[in-house]
């Protein structure tokens, strides 16, 4: 019996498994697979973020696919995820901190930043001593008129600030940070420019406050720096709180030798503070604002409202809101705004550069059936073909204008020149969009305004099929 040649082959190379009736097809090797449909921007992200930098422009580009990518939150790729942030803060917060700022370059700022924060009101002499009445007002009439205009400078203080917040909310309403830092600085910028000027106006309305006008009323026990009044002692000076009965030396009312229970009862002292004003309220001015100061807390009232305080300034409770993206970073050497346009448009030419690289990689991405993976050589060699030095030349000198930032509406949106740069809110794209006289030209969708689609596959390698019965 003659035995057929191929079908001892195969009982040689194949289990008996393999010896079923019929046709039977077997393979060796691996098959390559498209894994699945990928868009080919996402797809040469991809190979980029696999790229091993041999030089500077191709570490930049690399650099490029985070910043491209984690602008949205819960966007971006399997290379970069970001998260968005969203803060308020009283305005009144940010007007003392943006106050400590302007004082550095503003004579106003560093006066009023003294006397709103720096509020006793101290004596030369830290065991120096003054008599009160037992209404609370200082007896001394030279030293009550030192502490009148101390506590008037710190109430003209706070009404210019207050003043001044009103420019301040209206320049963040029309540019809303990204963070704090950049609120301060605004805000800081704003009252050096403008705190003179409305400290001059507040003076003009009320010039009695520096002169002694404001009457300063002593709270309780002064903040524990006093101590009831002992009887009065024969020489001792006594101040009744007029001008009447002062000697001729100016220094008031002497008692003789003998002091009497009458005249103790009659002398109206109340209380001695040591070292200085530490608790203290004033009577309404002529303009209806009093002071109230306690344990560290500055109230301003008018007309028995709130007008400034830790949560109030200019008599409403204001709050400046603050928002963007936790991966969002910018230069720490520029100051405020100016390091936020140049992290905008760093993102902006990544952007177009990315594109540039994109375009003249997809008519050669577009060829094969099946695109290996993102990391094969052959990626990889076709990303090092282009020209990326030159692509972010073109980039720099497409966006070489001013940066103009739209962020309303919470999203961020900046236009350079004549692209706008931002996210597809509607689509819901992770990262950065730029779009040109209206249409899309460039996201992990589009390359050069148009959308492509490939076959990427995870596996290469060759694939060896045999036939036979």
């Amino acid at each position: 019996m003659k035995v057929n040649r191929v079908m001892l082959v195969a009982c040689l190379l194949f289990p008996p498994l393999a010896l079923a009736d019929g046709p039977v097809t077997h393979e060796t090797g691996s098959r390559e697979e498209a894994s699945e449909q990928v868009s080919l921007a996402a797809y040469i992200l991809q190979a980029i973020a696999h790229l091993s930098p041999r030089t500077e422009a191709e570490n930049q580009l690399q650099a490029c696919v985070s910043k491209v990518t984690s602008l949205a939150p819960g966007g971006g790729d399997a290379y970069g995820q970001s998260r968005s942030y969203s803060q308020d803060m009283p305005l009144s917060v940010l007007m003392q901190q943006g106050l400590a700022v302007a004082a550095a370059n503003s004579q106003a700022a560093n006066e009023c930043q003294k006397r709103l924060t720096d509020l006793p009101i101290r004596f030369t002499s830290q065991n120096a001593q003054a008599t009160v009445g037992r209404n609370g007002r200082v007896l001394d009439p030279v030293l009550r008129k030192d502490i009148s205009s101390a506590a008037g400078r710190t109430l003209l203080c706070a009404r210019a600030l207050s003043t001044v917040s009103k420019e301040v909310a209206s320049r963040l309403d029309a540019a809303p940070p990204m963070s704090q830092q950049d609120a301060i600085q605004t805000a800081g910028q704003v009252i050096a420019d403008n705190l003179h000027v409305a400290t001059q106006e507040a003076f003009n309305l009320a010039p009695g406050e520096l002169n002694g006008a404001l009457e300063v009323m002593i709270k309780g026990n002064n903040a524990g720096a006093s101590r009831p009044y002992q009887p009065v002692t024969p020489g001792s000076y006594f101040y009744p709180g007029a001008v009447a009965g002062e000697d001729e030396r100016g220094k008031g009312q002497v008692f003789g030798a003998t002091v009497s229970s009458v005249a103790a009862a009659q002398s109206t002292i109340g209380s001695l503070i040591v070292g200085g004003v530490y608790a203290y309220q004033t009577l309404p001015d002529a303009l209806g604002f009093t002071l109230d100061y306690e344990g560290g807390n500055l109230r301003v009232t008018r007309d028995g409202l709130p007008f400034y305080d830790g949560n109030t300034i200019d008599g409403e409770q204001a709050k400046v809101s603050m928002g963007g993206s936790a991966q969002y970073t910018a230069d720490a050497a520029l100051p405020g705004g100016a390091a936020r346009d140049a992290a905008l448009k760093a993102m902006g030419v990544c952007a177009l550069a990315i594109n540039n690289v994109a375009g003249q990689m997809a008519p050669k991405l577009l060829r094969p059936t099946h695109l290996p993976a993102p990391d094969s050589a052959f990626a990889q060699g076709e990303l090092r073909h282009t020209r990326i030095a030159e692509a972010f030349e073109e980039a720099k000198a497409d966006l070489a204008g001013n940066v103009e930032q739209d962020l309303s509406g919470g999203g961020l949106k900046w236009k350079i020149g004549r692209y706008q740069f931002g996210r597809d809110t509607n689509r819901g794209a992770g990262g950065v969009t730029v779009t040109l006289a209206g249409a899309t030209l460039f996201d992990d969708q589009h390359v050069n305004g148009r959308t492509f689609t490939v076959n990427a596959s995870t596996s290469t390698g060759a694939t060896s099929n045999y036939s036979g019965e």
